[in-house]
This record gives structure tokens, C-alpha cells and sequence, in this order.
């Protein structure tokens, strides 16, 4: 009989422990979450250049190493009027500027980054970074097709 008890507060126990794991788990996970969040970098107000609801979107991705393009095209073709992502990762932090469209972003050393915005003005645009005069790219807007 105190066989059968014991083991009944012994599953018993397992079921709290197991809920305590869950819940400190979960805990750890919207910690890391809010840390995140507050230490993401935050885009500057862009303006016209703002992303916009409902058109298309083009995707890039860039890695950067001590202040050049490692991986990625160097020219981003877009039409006029879509959406652009252009995702990097960076080895330390910085701050990427697209020339002509005023937009300066703040990038995360090790940390992939997005950088979202509209291309609502055709024409070449110098990408590089803000410590730099050297260029790492060109967005080139072109009349859509």
C-alpha cells in the first residue's frame, strides 16, 4: 500500500517539477526576447523612403567584414516603387548610408540587420558606410516594366 502512495507523489512531484521547468523556460525566453528588442537597432524616420503597404518587395542579402562587401551584388536593381530589404551582416557596428535618399541605419556588430525601405526615386545611389568614403555598392531605381 505505501508502494502505491509513494509512487502516486512521486508522479506527482515529476508533473511540478516539469511545470517549473516549463514556466522558467518561458521566463528565460521573454527575457531574452525584451533584451532584444531593446537592444535592436531602431532605423532613423525615412521619410518618403518609408516601406509601404501593399507592393512588392525585393530581397538582398550583404556580408560585411572589416568595412567591405564580402558577400552579396554590389548593384541592387530595383524598379521604382517596390519595397527593398536589404539584409547585412556585419562584423562591427556601424552605420550604412544610401546616398540621395537620406537614409542612415545603425548596423549590430555579428548581428543580422534589415534594412527596409521604398524606392520611390529612380536613379544610381552610393551605398557605403558612414566611417568611409569607399562605396560598397549602388542601388540602381529603374522605370518599371
Amino acid at each position: 500500500m505505501t508502494k502505491n502512495i509513494r509512487g502516486a507523489r512521486g508522479a506527482q512531484g515529476d508533473i511540478i517539477v516539469k511545470a517549473l521547468a516549463a514556466a522558467l523556460l518561458a521566463l528565460a525566453g521573454a527575457g531574452a526576447g525584451y533584451f532584444a528588442l531593446l537592444h535592436a537597432p531602431q532605423a532613423a524616420d525615412l521619410g518618403a523612403a518609408a516601406p509601404k503597404a501593399g507592393v512588392g518587395q525585393v530581397d538582398f542579402d550583404w556580408v560585411l567584414a572589416e568595412g567591405e562587401l564580402l558577400q552579396g551584388t554590389a548593384t541592387l536593381n530595383v524598379p521604382q516603387g517596390i519595397n527593398v530589404s536589404l539584409k547585412l551582416d556585419n562584423d562591427r557596428p556601424e552605420t550604412l548610408i544610401i546616398e540621395g535618399y537620406d537614409i542612415e541605419f545603425p548596423l549590430a556588430a555579428e548581428r543580422i540587420v534589415a534594412v527596409n525601405f521604398h524606392s520611390y526615386r529612380k536613379g544610381l545611389f552610393n551605398i557605403r558606410l558612414k566611417s568611409s568614403p569607399r562605396s560598397l555598392g549602388t542601388l540602381s531605381v529603374v522605370e518599371p516594366q
